[in-house]
C-alpha cells in the first residue's frame, strides 16, 4: 500500500477536464516559475497521478494506486476525464514530496503493547530519519502520519482530518494521547530507488533532438556543423550544458550525446534554443514544421513541452 500523501491547501481546486486546456495551464505555471504538483484524480478510475514541477518546469510524473509507478509526462498530458488540484510547495520540500513513494519499510507492525509512541518517535528523530511513521489506530482502522526529515519533524496528518497536512510539531500531542491501541510502520526514504527510475521522457526528449538535428544535418549537409556549433556557442551562457567546451552535449553523424546529469527540463529548454535557431537559420516552412511533427509522433517520440515544434 502507497504511503497518504497528505492534503495542503489548494492553488487551484477541482478543474475538470472538460473546461481545462491542460498545455496551457502547463504554459501559465511555467512562466510563473511554479514549484508544486498538479494532482489528477480519474474519474474513471479514481487513480491519482502527480505531476511535479521545479521553478516552473515538469521533472517527475507518478502515478498511485495500489502501486506507485513513474511514468512519462507526456502521459499524463494525455489523460483524460478528470479532476485537477494544483498546490504550492516550498522549494526546499520539493524533493522529499516528490520522492515519498520510494521507500524501503524499515520497521514493521510494531504495536503499542511494547512499543511507547513518544519514545519511538525520539527515537526517529536520534536515526535523523528520512521518511515517515505510520500509525494504525486499532479501534477504527484509521491511519495518521508523520513525515520526517533528517530526524526532524516536517509535519503530520491523519484521516480523521482527511490527512490535512499540519507543518511542524504543533499537532503531535493532539493525536497522540487519543492513541490507546495501535501498530507502526516506519518507512525510510529511499532515493537511491527514486534515482534508478529513468524518467522515460528524458530518453524519449534525447531522440527527438537526435531525429531533428540528423534531419537537418541530412538537408544541409555542407554547412551544418558550422551552424550547429554556431548556435551552441550563442546560448552557451544561458544554457550551459550545450556549450561546444563543457563536455556535457555532442552531436555527430547521427549521434547525440547528452550527460545524464542533464536533467529532462534543461534538455527541453536547450533543445528548444537549438531546434528555433534552426528553423530560423535554414528558414524552416510550416509545411516542414508540420511534417517533422507528424513524424515524430508515428515514431512515438514528440513531446508537448517542447514549445517550437508547436
Amino acid at each position: 500500500m502507497a504511503i497518504k500523501f497528505p492534503l495542503f491547501p489548494y492553488y487551484y481546486a477541482n478543474l475538470h477536464s472538460s473546461f481545462l486546456i491542460l498545455e496551457s495551464l502547463i504554459d501559465f505555471l511555467k512562466q510563473e516559475d511554479f514549484t508544486g504538483y498538479l494532482e489528477f484524480t480519474s474519474l474513471d478510475s479514481n487513480k491519482k497521478h502527480y505531476l511535479f514541477f521545479e521553478a516552473g518546469n515538469p521533472i517527475k510524473a507518478i502515478i498511485s494506486h495500489k502501486k506507485v509507478e513513474v511514468v512519462g509526462i507526456s502521459d499524463i498530458l494525455h489523460l483524460k476525464n478528470f479532476f485537477l488540484n494544483v498546490v504550492k510547495l516550498p522549494e526546499e520540500e520539493l524533493v522529499y514530496w516528490s520522492n515519498l513513494f520510494f521507500n524501503t519499510l524499515l520497521y514493521k507492525d510494531l504495536s503499542t503493547d511494547f512499543t511507547d509512541i513518544v519514545k519511538l518517535i525520539n527515537k526517529l528523530k536520534k536515526e535523523q530519519l528520512t521518511g515517515c511513521l505510520e500509525i494504525t489506530n486499532n479501534d477504527d482502522n484509521s491511519l495518521s502520519y508523520v513525515y520526517f526529515v533528517g530526524g526532524n519533524i516536517l509535519g503530520v496528518a491523519w484521516q480523521r482530518e482527511l490527512f490535512r497536512f499540519h507543518r511542524g510539531e504543533g499537532k503531535i500531542s493532539s493525536f497522540i494521547n487519543k492513541i490507546e491501541r495501535a501498530t507502526f510502520n516506519i518507512y525510510k526514504m529511499d532515493m537511491g530507488k527514486a534515482s534508478e527510475v529513468k524518467n522515460k521522457d528524458e530518453i524519449k526528449a534525447k531522440k527527438l533532438l537526435q531525429y531533428i538535428l540528423s534531419y537537418f544535418e541530412k538537408k544541409h549537409s555542407k554547412d551544418f556543423d558550422l551552424v550547429l556549433r554556431k548556435i551552441c556557442l550563442k546560448g552557451a551562457h544561458t544554457y550551459p550544458f550545450i556549450d561546444p567546451f563543457s563536455g556535457e552535449f555532442e552531436y555527430k553523424k547521427g549521434d547525440l550525446f547528452i550527460a545524464d546529469d542533464i536533467n529532462l527540463a534543461e534538455i527541453v529548454d536547450g533543445g528548444d534554443f537549438i531546434i528555433n535557431s534552426l528553423f530560423q537559420v535554414y528558414k524552416t516552412s510550416q509545411n516542414e514544421k508540420d511534417e517533422i511533427k507528424d513524424f515524430l509522433k508515428q515514431e512515438d517520440i514528440y513531446l508537448p513541452i517542447f514549445k517550437s515544434l508547436g
